[in-house]
């Protein structure tokens, strides 16, 4: 949940998964790791941002009230 910033605690949250964007992996360092998180993103967003938005929420997300 990309730019997302709110509190979910206590409610019902449906997710789908887009995209694969790559295979598990091993990383050699802390900064490798963080490196790769930050292509993960980038690659992400420039694939939610092709293409269609159906199915994709963008912004706050209401709050479930059962």
């Amino acid at each position: 949940m990309l730019d997302f910033d709110g509190d979910l605690l206590g409610a019902h949250v449906s997710l789908s998964f887009e995209h694969r964007l790559r295979d598990e992996t091993a990383f050699a360092t802390v900064d490798d790791l963080v490196a790769q998180i930050h292509e993960d993103i980038r690659q992400a967003r420039r694939l939610l941002s092709s293409g269609s938005d159906d199915g994709v929420t963008r912004g706050a997300f209401p709050r479930h009230t059962p």
